[in-house]
């Protein structure tokens, strides 16, 4: 079933590239302002433009055509581990997220992670547009969406 809505989710991200969000408050018991080192599935770093360079280091990751040109997206083979970064010149730059695909239950399910060092509005929009990708996956998987 995953593989089924994986065209779904590229076509998803290629979307993100025509469609910014408003700028929203997102409330701060979602998502907190911070600085600093951080761990994001399973790659550590001081912000988030030293996590992409460490995915791209990192050779369980290979670049996937995402079909915009606000995001780089890269993946495990299996595509259960997806990074997403903004490019230089997006108003959320620098940004990145890790989402994991797992099984639980015989159902699959998400989880995102993201490390934004734009503006808290900026990075706010961002987060609500992944909420809505992340929501559209989960219904093409047959599962509700986790709030």
């Amino acid at each position: 079933m995953f593989w089924r809505a994986l065209p779904c989710l590229l076509a998803a991200i290629a979307g993100l590239s025509v469609t910014p969000a408003r700028a929203q408050v997102v409330s701060k018991d979602i998502h907190d302002d911070v600085s600093g080192p951080v761990e994001m599935c399973g790659i550590e770093a001081e912000d988030a433009v030293a996590l992409l360079a460490a995915i791209k280091r990192d050779g369980r990751f290979r670049a996937v055509d995402s079909g915009s040109d606000r995001f780089e997206l890269f993946a495990t083979e299996d595509h259960f581990v997806q990074w997403v970064a903004t490019r230089p010149g997006e108003t959320a730059y620098p940004a990145v997220t890790c989402r994991r695909v797992y099984e639980e239950n015989g159902a699959f399910m998400m989880k995102r992670e993201m490390r934004c060092d734009a503006s808290r509005e900026a990075c706010d929009a961002l987060f609500l547009e992944f909420q809505a990708l992340d929501d559209r996956m989960s219904a093409e998987l047959g599962n509700p969406p986790k709030r």
